[in-house]
């Protein structure tokens, strides 16, 4: 029969390699959630490479500039300075004159396209309401 000095020792042992197991698994299952789950929680989820791809860069001045972008099939003009990015529209693939300039913009450059946006906003404004 173990004296209570040493029992005592016994039992401390059993019972911190118990809480460095619980740990362990704790630590592991928040992993497993931060990695996993939390991304869709928040809508965040990562889109492939392949779904987003910028088109064309204008710099404005200093740090600013806008970006042409292509998420998913849509098309926006993103505003982006040293606080952030900011989304200035999203574009219509009609906006274009030729229908495939989106895709294949190498051939159109983004200051013309951003002039052709620009003239189609203006048009708008001038036929508003009257």
């Amino acid at each position: 029969m173990p004296t209570g000095a040493e029992g005592f020792g016994n039992d401390l042992g059993v019972m911190a390699l118990k809480m460095f197991l619980g740990l362990g698994i704790v630590c592991l299952l928040a992993v497993v959630l931060l990695r996993v789950v939390a991304p869709f929680l928040t809508g965040k989820a990562h889109l492939p490479s392949s779904q987003m791809r910028v088109i064309g860069r204008l710099g404005l001045e200093g740090r600013r500039s806008l970006l042409l972008v292509r998420i998913a099939g849509r098309t926006f003009l993103l505003g982006s300075t040293d606080g952030g990015i900011s989304l200035l529209a999203e574009l219509d693939d009609n906006q274009f004159a030729d229908r495939q300039a989106v895709p294949r913009a190498a051939s159109l450059p983004f200051a013309d396209l951003f002039r052709k946006r620009r003239n189609v906003s203006s048009e708008e404004k001038q036929d508003g309401p009257a």
